[in-house]
């Protein structure tokens, strides 16, 4: 496979998962069980679009860039292993990937990429999560959730176009 077919799908799976993040807070009503399912398939998504943001950005990227993708990768571990390891995990994990996806969005930033939305998508994602709690009834945590999935869904589009003008770092 070519790694150009590479970098189009998981910007296909960035986008699928941004958009079915921006449907999560939906998840519930379909039960305990489907929601369980919905959430790991939107996780699943969020983290091949991140495998490919990575590869395809990773020399650009630098070590900031990999400790970004690193604690992106352990966050998704965490919010997946809440039911093993008990409730601190999620919140833990999910802030660990917003900081993560904040980092890599900063190397996108300051390697000057021509496409600024993801970037300051997942970095407003991170400061509107950080100020969660002063926000009415968990309204913080649920634009956070929006832009972070905005952000993959933004990144998405420039890694299936492919343009290495409009990817950042590419």
């Amino acid at each position: 496979m070519s790694p150009c077919t590479l970098s189009r799908l998981s910007g296909l799976a960035a986008f699928a998962g941004g958009s079915l993040r921006l449907a999560a807070p939906l998840a519930p009503r379909l039960g305990e069980h489907f929601a369980q399912g919905a959430y790991l398939v939107i996780d699943v998504f969020l983290l091949l679009g991140l495998v490919g943001l990575y590869g395809q950005n990773w020399r650009a990227l630098g070590w900031p860039g990999r400790a970004g993708f690193c604690a992106g990768l352990i966050g998704a571990c965490l919010v997946r292993s809440q039911a093993a390891l008990g409730s601190w995990a999620y919140p833990t994990g999910a802030g660990l990937w917003s900081v993560g996806m904040a980092i890599i969005g900063l190397m996108f930033l300051l390697n000057r990429a021509p496409s600024r939305l993801a970037p300051a998508l997942w970095i407003g994602a991170l400061a509107v999560g950080l100020t969660g709690p002063l926000w009415p009834s968990g309204m913080g945590l649920l634009i956070a959730g929006s832009l972070f999935g905005l952000g993959f869904m933004a990144a998405g589009v420039a890694l299936v176009r492919d343009d290495r003008r409009a990817t950042p770092c590419g």
